[in-house]
């Protein structure tokens, strides 16, 4: 879905419910274009808050990024005593993200029934203001290199999306990823309903009776706080809107991804050596054409949407190899000849060497986990925490284990992979819950857009999963084997 498309049927809605205040409900309309930007306005912030509400982690991770994004901004200038309330904020980025989301919600509805219109007015227009500058702050890092700071105007530049901090505003969650100018234009936009809505506050349109308006402020408030906990305290997201949902062949999918950005054309910039502010860019079948004398100046490929599914890469994990080196004495009286096993089986021991020792060497090298996991045609199990420090271990201990011997018994492989831990705390975690299952290590992002759960499981089999579970809902031991065992 584009944005246009949801931007019609968000009008729809609001003619919809125009139809219902004006046919059916018969209530006073005191003036139409701003009843009917009630009724937009509330049916976009409606859906925004919905698909936001099904997975609150998501807003919360966006929320983190923000937050350490102004720290590392605001400690490098004269506001550097702000700096330390955004590791706080971000610490607490799960409730605020669920406060927001609750608070879109029902002001969502307070727009479209008319509730308290002055205060409802002014909460909008506090939101739209405040989504203002988020989103302005990620469109406008594109105009700052990745070594300057952000209040240095002077050092900014022409327009990047590889200097972008934050590379999208999450206003409608991994359902629709909208481009950060597109997202800040919107909220620019918005601003003129929000101050319209202040100054004609007196004429919004108000539905039933003041009784069933405030009824129906503090059942949104109380249903969508209890959803949005749903989401990610009790259970998984009821829709995965991310690319690893279950069905997702990821090793299908990440190949034409890679194909597609080696496919992506390839254009070189040149300039004008005698004014160098002209420049103009040529195809690989148009270096031809190239103005005699003119420089090389620069080269740029065409942009490919990717996903999380293109990073899919550096799971980190490690081998040990053993090697058994020989010692021979050859009677020169010398250190006695190291030899490789290798070495014996091609002939290298001469006759009268004799073997007086051997020592066993241990090698630890880099495995390439993600390609294991990708084109491995059995089943298997991946647990995945995406804060070591922070898992549950409970859950870990009694659930995780229990399911590492199901998987022993059916000869099925199970590992985990773990984020924000070093080898001595994935030894010391392991030893301190008898595990034995093997454990490697990435980055924490891919982590939380593989599974909304710490810990949670994922099956896979020959590159797609095939299902997920919250730690909270791993069904009991028996109904895995009889349905995914078997």
């Amino acid at each position: 879905m584009t944005l246009l498309t949801l931007l019609l049927y968000v009008l729809i809605a609001a003619f919809i419910l125009m139809g219902i205040q004006v046919l059916v409900l018969k209530h006073e309309t005191k003036n139409y274009l701003l009843s009917f930007l009630q009724h937009f306005v509330g049916a976009l912030f409606l859906f925004s808050g919905a698909v936001k509400a099904i997975d609150p982690l998501g807003t919360a991770y966006k929320m983190e990024q923000y937050f350490a994004q102004f720290e590392i901004t605001f400690s490098e200038t004269a506001f550097s005593f702000l700096a330390p309330i955004f590791p706080a904020l971000s610490g607490a980025a799960v409730a605020f993200s669920v406060i927001m989301i609750v608070f879109e919600l029902v002001l969502a509805i307070a727009l479209i029934i008319g509730s308290s219109p002055k205060r409802t007015s002014w909460a909008f227009l506090i939101l739209v203001v405040f989504f203002t500058v988020l989103t302005g702050f990620t469109f406008t890092t594109g105009y700052v290199p990745q070594s300057s700071n952000y209040f240095a105007f002077s050092e900014w530049g022409a327009f990047s999306k590889a200097n972008m901090r934050v590379t999208d505003c999450g206003c409608f969650g991994d359902f629709l990823k909208l481009d950060p100018k597109v997202s800040f234009l919107k909220d620019i936009f918005l601003l003129i309903p929000g101050i319209f809505f202040i100054l004609a506050a007196k004429k919004s349109h108000q539905w039933f009776t003041k009784s069933i308006r405030t009824s129906a402020i503090w059942g949104t408030l109380v249903l969508t706080t209890i959803f949005c906990l749903y989401n990610f305290v009790y259970d998984l997201p009821i829709v995965d809107f991310r690319p690893f949902a279950e069905g997702t062949d990821v090793r299908t999918e990440k190949a034409r991804q890679v194909q597609a950005v080696a496919d992506a054309p390839i254009f070189f910039i040149y300039r004008n050596p005698s004014d160098t502010t002209e420049t103009k860019q040529f195809s690989d079948t148009e270096l031809d054409q190239i103005p005699e004398g003119w420089e090389y100046y620069d080269r740029i490929q065409d942009e490919v949407e990717t996903n999380k599914i293109f990073d899919f890469v550096n799971i980190q994990g490690k081998t040990i190899e053993k090697t058994t080196y020989l010692y021979y004495d050859d009677g020169s009286g010398e250190v006695p000849i190291e030899l490789s096993p290798d070495d014996t089986l091609n002939g290298m021991v001469e006759e009268g060497w004799v073997l007086v020792d051997s020592k066993t060497s241990e090698n630890a090298a880099d495995k390439d986990v993600a390609s294991d996991i990708l084109n491995n045609p059995n089943t298997h199990f991946m647990i995945v925490c995406n804060d070591l420090k922070k898992t549950n271990k409970t859950a870990f201990a009694e659930k995780v284990a229990n399911l590492a011997k199901v998987a022993e018994a059916n000869g099925v492989d199970i590992y985990a992979v773990v984020a924000k831990a070093g080898t001595a705390e994935i030894e010391e975690f392991k030893k301190a819950l008898g595990i034995d299952f093997p454990f490697y290590e990435t980055d924490d992002i891919l982590l939380k857009t593989i599974i909304r759960s710490n810990p949670g499981i994922v099956l896979w089999n020959d590159g797609t999963i095939i299902k997920k579970w919250h730690h909270r809902h791993l069904p009991e031991m028996k109904e895995i084997e009889n349905n995914y065992l078997n």
